[in-house]
């Protein structure tokens, strides 16, 4: 049922769709476009149940960002198993076959794009989209939102398909990457160079050789994703081009997961791998090498 009005935040999304990579991203008007027209798209809020409660797309289903990590692994941030991935998209009602809309708050933009991966990772039936401008652009193009826990939904009996291995790096593949591997580090410049240390971090810095693009340098001011050409120049820059191989990393693989998105289904890079353990796991194993400025 309709609720009130409210202000909202950010959003990201899972659609079917049969065109380039690039059609991975979608328009507020264009999802409001299928809202409306009830094309059979579930739509899928990973903020907390707090802000879910304040506002939501109307119909959204719930589940919680952190939900889709693995609490078993050392490594904080790890990739969920699939147990855990069943459990959580069977008790929202969700087949392989649903078209989906993930999103996110303007804050923890790459808790969408989490998500995203994971479900592509895991063999979803359906292209992964993600909504462009993310949740403030839902709110500013003025499209409705309700309030109000999630609605009780029919359970389902979802499988994932065997976890995509080429989607993953490990410590000991980026101590060992080729010569002319990129390796991406997409934290703040701050954690980059060690002035910051995150609660979970064994030390400050990087892993020596990693060159520093901060994730979110794929939006404009607007909080839209920059045109393609664009995008293409600031890593071409940098020298993250699609000729090499590019393993990213942040500190718990999730900011990672939004350039991931960018550099592999906008740009259309075909060797991209994120490192599942990321600075966390790497920080924190003595016998790792570090640089800092």
């Amino acid at each position: 049922m309709p609720g009130r009005r409210v202000p909202l935040l950010s959003v990201l999304v899972l659609v079917p769709c049969a065109a380039a990579r690039a059609s991975d991203s979608i328009s507020a008007g264009e999802l409001r476009a299928l809202v409306d027209g009830g094309g059979g798209v579930k739509v899928i809020d990973v903020r907390s149940p707090e802000e879910y409660a304040a506002g939501h797309v109307p119909g959204a289903l719930h589940l919680d960002r952190r939900a889709y990590d693995n609490p078993d692994q050392a490594a904080d941030g790890a990739v969920a198993s699939p147990e855990v991935m069943n459990a959580l998209l069977s008790e929202r009602g969700v087949t392989r076959e649903d078209a989906l809309v993930v999103y996110a708050g303007v804050r923890s933009l790459q808790m969408a794009t989490r998500l995203w991966w994971l479900l592509r990772a895991y063999g979803h039936e359906t292209p992964v989209r993600v909504l462009d401008g993310g949740f403030e652009r839902w709110v500013a193009d003025e499209h409705p939102v309700e309030a109000g826990a999630p609605a009780a939904v029919a359970p389902s009996d979802y499988r994932v398909s065997a976890f995509d291995a080429g989607q993953l790096a490990d410590k000991e593949a980026v101590a060992g990457r080729a010569p002319d591997a990129v390796l991406l580090d997409v934290r703040g410049l701050d954690e980059f160079t060690g002035a910051r240390v995150m609660a979970g971090a064994g030390r400050g810095g990087r892993i020596p050789g990693a060159v520093h693009v901060f994730f979110r340098d794929a939006l404009g001011a607007d909080g839209l994703l920059r045109p393609v050409d664009e995008l293409r120049r600031h890593y071409a820059e940098r020298g993250v081009t699609p000729d090499r191989e590019i393993i990213i990393y942040c500190m718990r693989a999730h900011r990672a997961s939004h350039t991931m998105f960018v550099l592999k289904h906008l740009l259309g890079y075909p060797r991209v791998r994120v490192y599942n353990g990321s600075w966390i796991e790497w920080s924190n194993d003595p016998e790792r090498p570090i640089e800092r400025d």
